[in-house]
Formats: structure tokens, C-alpha cells, sequence
């Protein structure tokens, strides 16, 4: 998908079929030109007829011409050869920016994952630390636990929240990156 939607690669892919025309277009001048040329003529007098008339008369022209190079210092060879190396800079080009754009696609995709499962790390250890802070106030509030006991609970739960909060913002920002690779936003 990524490969269909990126501008650059719909840019240098441009570029290889325009180099490919280009060739194409001087390859057609090794050809000969054959041109068709026809008109019709009303004249008074009409040169075309024998005897001079004062009246108009018309006439059918038509002909064929041909051109054909036959030597031009070897200037169509060097046109068709610079032409095909840059379809082939251009087609190397494309292959090591899909290449690329594979790469960072696969990247982003493995980065997404990892954010994922730390995501749902973060969430189990949140729900652990909460737990236990909630634990440790009801021994406090029955008096089986002391104060410095709910202030680690409680911090360690807060930590966790953090923790999880940074969790969530890399996976947006994986999310946002796969989607950048992929070619869904710019």
C-alpha cells in the first residue's frame, strides 16, 4: 500500500516511463519520415491545363515526400545511449526508494507492536499498583498498616499511571509513524 500511495515513488516512477518514452521518441529517428502532401488549386488561369482559359478551373495536387538520415556523426546513438542511462539512474532510484520505503514500512510496523505490548504491560502493572494501593488504605483505615506503607502504594501507583500514561503517547506516536511510512497522511 505504502508503495502505491507515496508521492515520491509516484514521482521517480513518472520519471522512469517518461525516460522510457524519451528512448522510445529518439528510437523513432532512426526511422525514415514518410510525409503525404496533397492540396487543390482553383485558378484563373489554371497553369495545370494546356491551354490558357480566361475561366477558373481546379486541380488535384498530391505527392509524397521522403527523409530519411543517414548519417548524423553518430548523435542518435549517443542521444538513445544517454537516454538509457537515465532510465536506468532513475529505475535504480525507484527500486532502492521502495526498498526504503519497505524497510521503514516493516520498522514502523515492528515499533507499533512493541508499543502495543508495552502498552498492555503498563496497563496489567497500573491495575497491580492500584490494587495494592487500594489494599494498603484499607489496612491503614483498620489500622493494620502504617502511613509510610500507603505513601509507597500509593507512589508506586502513580509511577505505574505514568508509566502507562508514556506507554499510550508511543503508541500514538508508532501509530502516526505507520501511517506516515505507509503513506496515509504526509
Amino acid at each position: 500500500r505504502a508503495l502505491e500511495q507515496l508521492p515520491a515513488l509516484n514521482a521517480l516512477s513518472q520519471q522512469v516511463q517518461a525516460g522510457e518514452a524519451e528512448v522510445q521518441a529518439i528510437r523513432a529517428n532512426w526511422l525514415p519520415e514518410l510525409h503525404l502532401v496533397g492540396r487543390y488549386i482553383q485558378a484563373r488561369p489554371n497553369q495545370y491545363f494546356f491551354d490558357q482559359q480566361d475561366q477558373f478551373r481546379g486541380t488535384w495536387e498530391a505527392g509524397l515526400a521522403l527523409r530519411w538520415s543517414l548519417w548524423d556523426g553518430g548523435q542518435r546513438l549517443h542521444e538513445t545511449g544517454r537516454s538509457r542511462a537515465r532510465v536506468r539512474r532513475a529505475e535504480a532510484q525507484l527500486a532502492d526508494m521502495q526498498e526504503q520505503a519497505t524497510i521503514s514500512v516493516v520498522r514502523r510496523y515492528l515499533e507499533l507492536e512493541r508499543a502495543v505490548e508495552a502498552m498492555s504491560v503498563a496497563g496489567q502493572s497500573a491495575g497491580s499498583a492500584e490494587e495494592a494501593f487500594n489494599s494498603i488504605r484499607l489496612q491503614f483505615e483498620e489500622g493494620a498498616a502504617l502511613s509510610w506503607q500507603v505513601l509507597d502504594a500509593e507512589q508506586a501507583f502513580r509511577q505505574a499511571q505514568a508509566r502507562q500514561a508514556d506507554a499510550t503517547a508511543d503508541y500514538e506516536i508508532a501509530r502516526a509513524a505507520l501511517l506516515l511510512a505507509t503513506g496515509q497522511i504526509w
